[in-house]
């Protein structure tokens, strides 16, 4: 039986986010946004992804590469919160399962709507928030501390917190994508991917930057 089946006894059209065994909640977020089918990067990457296997992505902007990671991150939290794929971390461990790192102030925001928006009709409250440039640091430490479940985050605020934060970590992390990757793909990024190498990662390349020398990039540390 697949999960999210809207109704009746006809079998969900193969390719459909139906066929994706996405869960009812989430059908609801992709239809209020006025989603219809997956686009051709999402019927590709998100039954990978749903598997827990590795992806690294190259489409042109407007193809839905962030609806492509978001989905399978908010499907996994939902089955975690309901006892089936993430560990259940212990009341003193990070609360972090997935983090989703962009370069730019703009690309995070752009991420944080997009998750809160698929993320608004599920019945168990998902805590996605934001640490980024130009907000205040006493704002990032509260909403640090109130046990977020997705952080969206530029890699030069992240490598700050994680720093400066003696009991922060993403010891329970458990899929971390990088948008843009190449826009960004310095040494301190480099060093957040070797680190968190056991998690499942997803690489999110720009078209543009891939023919400018990312193939040279040597982006995978498994």
């Amino acid at each position: 039986m697949v999960r999210g089946k809207t109704g009746g006894d006809a079998a969900p059209k193969t390719g459909s986010f139906q066929a994706m065994n996405l869960a009812p909640e989430l059908l609801k977020g992709i239809s209020s946004m006025g989603y219809k089918q997956p686009t051709p990067v999402q019927r590709k990457s998100i039954p990978v992804c749903l598997l827990g296997g590795d992806v690294v992505c190259m489409a042109r902007t407007g193809s839905g590469k962030t609806a492509a990671f978001v989905l399978p991150t908010l499907q996994k939290l939902i089955s975690g919160k309901n006892g089936d794929t993430f560990e259940s971390s212990s009341s003193n461990a990070s609360s972090i399962k997935a983090v989703i790192m962009s370069p730019t102030r703009e690309l995070c925001l752009q991420t944080l709507s997009v998750c809160k928006k698929l993320a608004k009709h599920c019945s168990q409250k998902i805590n996605i928030v934001s640490i980024i440039g130009g907000d205040g640091m006493e704002k990032q430490f509260q909403a640090l501390s109130s046990r977020p479940d997705i952080l969206v985050a530029t890699p030069g605020r992240l490598a700050h917190h994680l720093s400066e934060i003696p009991d922060f970590d993403l010891s329970s992390c458990e899929m971390c994508i990088f948008d843009e990757v190449s826009l960004c793909f310095h040494e301190r990024q480099q060093s957040l991917i070797k680190e968190y190498s056991y998690a499942t990662i997803f690489l999110i390349i720009g078209r543009s930057s891939f023919r400018n020398g990312f193939r040279r990039a040597n982006a995978r540390n498994h």
